[in-house]
């Protein structure tokens, strides 16, 4: 076990090699096997890093409590995420992983919650737009997210303040504003108005339709977002 760790780890089949034993060895043998400051390092082959995480990942799941899978799962993926000029290719993993974490525990979600309210409880100046975003993103995916709401009418699903989308939606990073959009888009449209005009917000729609003026996404979420 010990001379994989010595392998290349920019290497494909570093990871593949990992994987395969990972499935056989207990989880106190593969955690010494995690990246030290980034689960994603630069340059790792990402589809095979990422499938291997999340064999380990599985494994520590049974064997931990969400307090544990936050520090050792949650916390570096934050941190990695909230990196500048984070390519969106392992953004997308990082999330990967953490919609997974959701899946394997749904209590860890006490543990993402706060890092959410941070962003309505500072201001969108003070926070990674783009983790935010991806946070939003995992807990929709993983169905939790009615769970987190609290009532208030100045709040996206009572998690997370306009202000914080609004500002999102007009970023200056092109993918910042395309996270945006795509939590819109993901809205069901029959079920969920990502803007709703009871809550006096619907002055962000123009804003968004500003940054995309394509007549297939004004016309086709014209329900969604009104």
């Amino acid at each position: 076990m010990e001379e994989i760790f010595h392998l290349d780890k920019s290497r494909r089949s570093y990871h593949v090699a990992l994987g395969s034993l990972a499935r056989l060895l207990p989880v106190s043998r593969l955690l010494p096997a995690l990246p030290t400051g980034c689960l994603l390092p630069a340059h790792c082959p990402l589809p095979a890093a990422t499938t291997t995480l999340e064999i380990i990942l599985e494994k520590h799941a049974r064997e931990s409590n969400p307090r544990e899978l936050h520090e050792r799962w949650v916390m570096p993926i934050l941190r990695q995420a909230e990196e500048e000029s984070l390519d969106c290719s392992v953004l997308s993993a990082l999330e990967r992983l953490l919609t997974r974490i959701v899946a394997l525990d749904e209590n860890i979600v006490d543990y993402i919650f706060p890092h959410i309210r941070e962003a309505s409880s500072n201001g969108p100046a003070s926070v990674n737009l783009k983790c935010t975003l991806m946070l939003l993103s995992v807990v929709r995916k993983s169905g939790v997210i009615s769970k987190l709401a609290e009532q208030s009418g100045g709040e996206w699903k009572g998690v997370v303040s306009y202000e914080v989308l609004k500002a999102a939606a007009v970023d200056s990073e092109d993918e910042t504003r395309l996270l945006t959009l795509a939590l819109v888009v993901d809205s069901p449209k029959s079920t969920e108005a990502f803007f709703p005009r009871r809550t006096g917000s619907s002055h962000l729609v123009p804003e968004i339709q500003r940054q995309y003026t394509g007549t297939s996404f004004q016309t086709e979420n014209a329900g969604t977002l009104g």
